[in-house]
């Protein structure tokens, strides 16, 4: 299953590692490639439903 986390990303929700709370009210996302990406408020809160967090 994948989730449009910014205009420039599309995460595979397999891929993620952890998820941390950002200072901008968003989360902050750990991908297995090492990469980290920052979820804005607005899909914060459509991951957060979609993984019932």
């Amino acid at each position: 299953m994948f989730f449009c986390a910014s205009r420039q990303h599309i995460v595979n929700l397999r891929h993620i590692i952890r998820i941390e709370e950002s200072l901008s009210d968003g989360y902050l996302v750990r991908l297995s490639n090492g990469k980290e990406l920052e979820i804005s408020r607005r899909q914060a809160s459509e991951l957060k439903d979609l993984l019932s967090l």
